[in-house]
């Protein structure tokens, strides 16, 4: 028997109903599905954005950062002096190149106090996202002031090897950059500059804890190459020419260690040297400008670039450094020479040789500029990040 259904209006309505009700509930999920895909864009947008906060920052290499970006690099030296302007540009020159991250120089020089230092420290830890420190007492003042610095990561330089079992224990993220300086260079071109030179005296100022370690190394590289040495320590509050001249050994050259001499007693110096004919040889290239016959120099500006080398690695993604590391730098040096001040301080060369040797650059062809990264060395158990 056959079936008959009913087709009144009201089941018409009834089926007309359910079909939108249908339309209506696809339309709302594909409406709920679209929202959500939006929340989740601005999300995930925000959340890259806050990677490049500092209260994220960490040493491993900032891969997922959303570009361009800009990033702070603090300095932290104890004065506003010769080596840390060299620090600072040979940081600026390297990381200027590169095209995707904007990079800050912030030099933070103290007064050579630990007061200063330690204000300069916390100042860091809220402008800066990376830290640069040059020297034993920067590299512990950054230590203590790690409260403040939280997970900045950190990098000392301007140490000697035999000075890592002096630094304090850093907590977060730290990478050790110890300087390896080979004066035989700088006596090598000196005795080519002064054949004649037999008797050399080492004026020095006791401004920091390692100026004594630069003294003996510098002593030891000049009696290899047979030169008769001595040492001498200035006082704070007398004429350097009364100093010397109570000195009573006799030389024919000063080696003038790096901020020994400030602006109102330089000119005592140089004058007491030209009297005497006593060749005045500079540590700093500035006060080769101020009347010494030559200088060396400039080595900052190349540790410098090695350190925005690094940073660059860190920042950009491009190399993982475990916290701890510690790399080695070999500098290399620039001679300058005052062409009037030679001849009137005792040093016989032709004009001719003299305007060769001029902006001569001391290059150890052996040592790579850039040497890789090593684990054979550690900071002591007590040093280590724990």
């Amino acid at each position: 028997m056959a079936r008959y259904y009913d087709c009144g209006p009201f089941s018409l309505w009834r089926f007309t109903a359910l079909n939108t009700f249908w339309y209506i509930s696809i339309a709302a999920l594909v409406c709920a599905l679209f929202t959500l895909l939006i929340a989740y864009r601005v999300w995930y947008h925000a959340a890259a954005a806050q990677q490049v906060q500092r209260n994220n920052r960490a040493i491993t290499p900032a891969i997922t950062t959303t570009w361009p970006i800009t990033i702070t690099v603090g300095i932290l030296t104890p004065l506003p002096n010769e080596a840390a302007h060299y620090l600072a540009e040979g940081l600026s020159e390297l990381l200027s190149v590169s095209s995707r991250t904007r990079y800050i120089i912030a030099p933070l020089p103290g007064d050579n106090t630990r007061v200063t230092l330690f204000e300069q420290a916390q100042h860091a830890g809220s402008t800066c996202d990376i830290l640069v420190t040059f020297g034993v007492t920067c590299a512990n003042i950054a230590a203590e002031a790690a409260e403040f610095l939280q997970h900045i990561p950190v990098i000392k330089a301007g140490l000697r090897n035999e000075q890592i079992t002096r630094l304090l224990p850093h907590e977060f993220n730290t990478i050790i950059l110890t300087t390896e300086y080979d004066y035989q260079q700088q006596v090598a071109l000196f005795q080519k500059i002064k054949p004649l030179a037999k008797e050399v005296c080492i004026l020095y100022r006791l401004h920091n804890e390692h100026i004594r370690e630069e003294v003996l190394a510098l002593s030891n590289a000049l009696q290899e190459a047979h030169l008769k040495t001595h040492a001498h320590v200035l006082a704070h509050n007398t004429h350097i020419d009364n100093q010397l001249s109570a000195f009573s050994t006799s030389y024919d050259t000063l080696f003038l260690m790096p901020h020994t001499v400030t602006a109102t007693n330089v000119q005592e110096l140089v004058t007491y040297c030209t009297t005497k004919k006593i060749t005045l040889c500079a540590q700093e290239l500035d006060v080769v400008t101020l009347g010494a016959a030559l200088g060396f120099g400039k080595s900052e500006k190349e540790l410098g670039a090695h350190i925005g080398h690094l940073i660059r690695n860190l920042c950009e993604g491009k190399k993982k450094y475990p916290t701890g590391t510690i790399m080695t730098h070999y500098p290399n040096y620039h001679c300058v020479i005052n062409k009037k001040k030679c001849y009137a301080q005792g040093i016989e060369l032709s004009p001719e040789y003299i305007t060769m040797l001029e902006q001569v650059h001391i290059v150890n062809h052996q040592r790579t500029p850039y040497p890789q990264y090593r684990h054979d060395q550690s900071p002591p158990a007590a040093n280590r990040n724990v």
